[in-house]
């Protein structure tokens, strides 16, 4: 559980202000979270940003340290406060976009392990994954069985098995179409195309499709974007994922322009600012994926567009309402997927009629102050813990203390030396200790 809510000081390096990553990491795993890991992020955090900073002291001058990461050029009067009523619009799209993104992300997963299970070995792990193992992990509820056992439905689609070196072409050769077919954009990395985003420059030569050069630049932002969720959903569902802040604002930014060139288009008569509605759009979209408001400050932060800050403030508030009611955020779907422990929020009325035992396990794993050895064998054996309670009886469960397993094992051994005829029940005892230290207990006793 720890690991799981391990805080990451990466994103800190790109921002200006320190408390920001601690304050993301465990909105974005759990509510609720383990103090330690807050310290941890925060020193993690300090020691991110003061190395980065004097790396670029080292290098550049003062002025280029202190600049934000995506420097723009928007002023405060690249907006009306008319307009927030379409910011918080542009909200509620980005709430309804993100949460979409993350309905399609589970899907890819859903189909890739379908596509995969033709490489399991383990006829168990097939039929697990062939009953829908993973929807359920990722849809509350009862586990769907499908009636097919060589296919089975994704989405409400019928998806094969394929090999894997098939599966690897399929991938590879959709990944290669679209990164090199479509236009330069695609092969420029994320952070030159937020630059390009955010910027109040119309965007350059790079923004074309191949082969169609007159289209206009909506057309080619609706390609980037669509490309752009494709590829995303594939590279986020591999064995060693990368990343979803930046990748999520990126899309959110070119989403936000796609707005910006609709609003144009319906009221020429009035001048919106594209790299505007990008950034404000950018935080909202990636808050609406990750259910986390801090978005917003970071993305003021990066970007140093703090008159902006009232517009991303409203989008971002918007865009995490919709996404709230609607699902799950995009962590979290994956955390049920990998069957991570995790403690949901749980709303008021829930609070108020749950009690201790609701939440609680029953069949705990104890042993009695008169258990027989076969049974600490065999506690040994199903349940690895480092530390088993005692409690008198198994009736009365009163608690007497805990027992370490090494302290349980070494026991073991020693009254099995003692009385030889016991040492059959030791004989399959797990190996925590390796034989070089069996022998010093041999050594010991003897």
């Amino acid at each position: 559980f720890s690991q799981c809510l391990a805080p990451k000081p990466t994103p800190n390096c790109f921002v200006s202000t320190l408390p920001v990553t601690p304050h993301t990491n465990p909105q974005v795993t759990s509510t609720y979270f383990l103090a330690s890991s807050y310290w941890k992020g925060f020193l993690c955090a300090i020691c991110g940003a003061v190395v980065v900073r004097l790396i670029i002291l080292a290098r550049f001058d003062a002025e280029t340290a202190e600049s934000p990461f995506f420097d723009t050029d928007l002023s405060g009067d690249d907006f009306h406060y008319a307009e927030l009523p379409l910011f918080a619009l542009l909200g509620v799209f980005a709430g309804l976009a993100g949460t979409a993104y993350v309905q399609f992300d589970a899907l890819v997963r859903r189909v890739l392990k379908r596509m995969q299970s033709a490489s399991a070995k383990d006829p168990k792990k097939q039929e697990n994954l062939v009953r829908g193992k993973a929807i359920g992990a990722v849809e509350p509820g009862p586990v769907p069985m499908l009636s097919d056992p060589e296919t089975a439905r994704c989405g409400g689609c019928v998806v094969p098995k394929f090999h894997p070196v098939v599966l690897v072409t399929i991938v590879g050769a959709t990944t290669a179409i679209i990164y090199f077919l479509t236009g330069d954009f695609n092969q420029q990395n994320l952070f030159s195309i937020v630059d390009d985003l955010v910027s109040t420059e119309p965007l350059g030569d790079d923004w074309k499709l191949y082969g169609a050069e007159d289209v206009t630049i909506g057309y080619v932002l609706l390609v980037f974007l669509i490309s752009r969720t494709i590829l995303q959903t594939v590279t986020t569902n591999l064995k060693i994922p990368c990343g979803n802040f930046i990748p999520c604002f990126t899309m959110g930014c070119a989403f936000g322009r796609i707005f910006a060139i609709a609003l144009d288009s319906v009221f020429p008569q009035y001048d919106f600012s594209p790299a505007g509605y990008a950034l404000v759009c950018g935080a909202a979209f990636t808050a609406s994926v990750t259910h986390t408001i801090s978005t917003a400050v970071i993305a003021l932060e990066f970007t140093g567009a703090l008159e902006y800050q009232i517009p991303i403030f409203v989008c971002v508030m918007a865009s995490y309402a919709v996404s709230l009611y609607l699902g799950t955020s995009l962590y979290d779907m994956k955390m049920r997927d990998k069957n991570m422990q995790h403690l949901p929020a749980l709303t008021a009325d829930q609070t108020f009629q749950l009690n201790a035992r609701d939440v609680m396990k029953t069949d705990l794993v104890v042993l009695s102050r008169k258990t027989s050895l076969a049974r600490v064998i065999q506690r040994l054996k199903d349940v690895h813990f480092s530390a088993y309670p005692v409690v008198d009886h198994q009736a009365n469960m009163v608690f007497l203390g805990c027992v370490s397993r090494r302290a349980l094992i070494r026991f073991l051994y020693l009254h099995a030396l003692k009385n030889d005829i016991e040492k059959e029940l030791v004989k399959d005892l797990p190996k925590d200790y390796t034989p070089k230290v069996v022998e010093e207990l041999e050594m010991s006793f003897g």
